[in-house]
């Protein structure tokens, strides 16, 4: 494997070891810390669905602007 790959993954582990340390070891009873991944989850696929919805719209643009012959403008 590469250096990036090492790298990568020891950064995925490294971050899931956090998480469930941090899940472990929450002051929040069970109950509380699930309602509070339930809340930042369901914000997640919305911020995630936006996310969609923008990249569609760009794609469009970017799709009419290359079949006319335009050139892109970035923002």
């Amino acid at each position: 494997m590469s250096k990036a790959t090492n790298a990568l993954l020891a950064f995925a582990l490294g971050a899931v070891a956090g998480a469930t340390a941090g899940l472990l070891l929450a002051p929040a009873t069970g109950e509380e810390t699930r309602k509070n991944l339930k809340k930042k989850m369901d914000g997640l696929k919305d911020d995630l669905g936006d996310l969609k919805n923008e990249m569609a719209s760009k794609a469009e643009e970017l799709k009419k602007s290359f079949v006319n012959g335009d050139t892109v403008k970035s923002k």
